[in-house]
């Protein structure tokens, strides 16, 4: 039996060297061979206490002023701390939570940011209800994700963006420094128009559902495509203050009409200008050698049978020629003896003014005098007519763009007035000349064989 004071500590046991008390106190190290086991539960207010439950198994407890427990390693180094009265462990910065055979996932934190770092693999948030991201105290909510249902991106407190069955639902603007669309993309707005525009809000594209506009401002050009006027058939571009409408594209009839609203003669691309102050068009080679260059060129055929060269315009540098094809490989049945003076003399050469010119009188002929002599001249039939479609009133555009009223077309009927190309006459009048020029030198031998007499 031994004792400390005059209490009893214990008997020491020959063989297994064991000390059992009840109570005590020792002023120096405890060092043991053995496990201490301790075999009751700790009570609030131990200073340091190992206890020990079955329900709850090995306890510590201690109270210090800024924690209750410390564990440190063998370097005497904080490893973590539970602060006095909390049930909180506290980990000293840069020291990690390391999970994992492989410290495969690790946590921290660097005295100001929180790191999560998984060394292999991904991580993971698994939940059957939701997660959500918010600031402390939910007193603000980042992210809501929620199983089968959405992702929800929040600016401010407030839905920016969320994922749905097909695709994502945008709430405000979006700003990207490019776009790309793969597939068949769709763009669709809740509202009456759609927007793109860029910060500074001085380049943007506006499409508007209603009338079917688009809107394009200071980009690679200014105006409205497909709009108020006819709206299902027209393309329509307008200047920039979007009044004045400058050019349009027809798919129905496939046409393109710059200066005017309407087409003429079934032109596929009509160009109208103020004379005093415009030129319709003009074509420009900026070839800079002395050699001819072509300028347009003509074809006729389809994709089916090939395409043949009918002519062109060319340019030199100080000349402009206007040709159609006369290869010799493109001919048959040449015939150099027919008569050409009788022809020519049935011509009826005319000086005359047209009616919107009634002051400049000029020397031609009339189209239908012409067509039974030289028929490859003429173009049309005397006297024909052709039906047009004329605008009665134009429709009405409000300050917006926006038709208001429909344009009303009617039908009329007008001359199909024939035209020609004297130029396909020179032939007719060199064979004539020729002819004549034989009569001259026979003539000429006769007298000069008179005179010899």
């Amino acid at each position: 039996m031994a004792y400390i004071g005059n209490s009893v500590v214990g008997v020491e046991h020959p063989s297994t060297s064991a000390l059992n008390a009840t109570t005590g106190a020792f002023t120096g190290n405890v060092t043991t061979t053995g496990t201490v086991e301790p075999a009751g539960d700790t009570a609030a207010g131990d200073d340091a206490a190992i206890g020990y439950t079955s329900a709850e198994g090995l306890i510590l407890t201690g109270q210090g002023s800024t924690s209750d427990i410390t564990l440190k390693n063998d370097a005497d180094a904080t490893v973590f701390t539970v602060p006095t009265g909390t049930d909180d462990i506290l980990f000293p910065d840069s020291a990690e939570i390391q999970m994992g055979a492989g410290a495969d996932l690790k946590v921290s934190s660097d005295g100001t940011n929180g790191v999560l770092r998984a060394n292999n693999g991904r991580v993971y948030i698994q939940t059957d209800t939701g997660v959500n991201l918010t600031k402390t105290g939910n007193a603000e909510t980042m992210l809501i994700a929620t199983p089968d249902g959405s992702v929800d991106l929040y600016h401010n407190n407030s839905k920016k963006l969320a994922t749905t069955s097909s695709g994502v639902d945008i709430t405000g603007q979006m700003l990207s420094d490019s776009l790309i669309v793969d597939g068949d993309g769709t763009f669709r707005s809740g509202a009456p128009n759609l927007s793109i525009q860029d910060t500074d809000t001085n380049r943007y594209a506006n499409f508007s559902y209603g009338t079917r506009v688009l809107n394009i401002d200071n980009v690679m050009a200014s105006g409205e495509v497909g709009t108020t006027v006819d709206p299902a058939t027209a393309f329509r571009f307008t200047d920039t203050n979007g009044t004045t409408e400058v050019a349009r594209f027809v798919p129905d009839d496939k046409s393109l009409l710059i200066g005017r609203t309407t087409s003429l003669f079934s032109s596929k691309l009509t160009v109208d200008a103020d004379n005093a102050t415009e030129n319709p068009m003009a074509v420009v080679s900026q070839h800079a050698g002395s050699s001819s260059e072509y300028l347009i060129l003509f074809y006729r055929g389809n994709d089916s049978d090939g395409y043949t060269n009918t002519g062109h315009i060319q340019n030199t540098n100080n000349a402009t020629s206007y040709n159609t094809s006369s290869d010799y490989r493109l001919k048959e049945n040449v015939d150099y003896t027919w008569d050409a003076t009788t022809r020519l003399k049935q011509l009826k050469p005319a000086r005359f003014n047209f009616i919107s010119e009634a002051d400049t009188t000029v020397d031609g002929f009339l189209a239908h005098e012409v067509s039974s002599i030289v028929p490859e001249a003429i173009t049309g039939t005397k006297d024909a007519t052709k039906t047009e479609t004329y605008i009665v009133t134009p429709a009405v555009i409000d300050s917006d763009g926006n038709e208001t009223r429909p344009a009303v077309k009617g039908t009329r009927t007008v001359p199909d007035y024939q035209g020609i190309d004297q130029s396909k006459i020179v032939p007719l009048l060199t064979k004539a000349l020729i002819e004549s020029v034989e009569k001259i030198e026979q003539l000429e031998a006769r007298i000069t064989a008179l005179e010899n007499v």
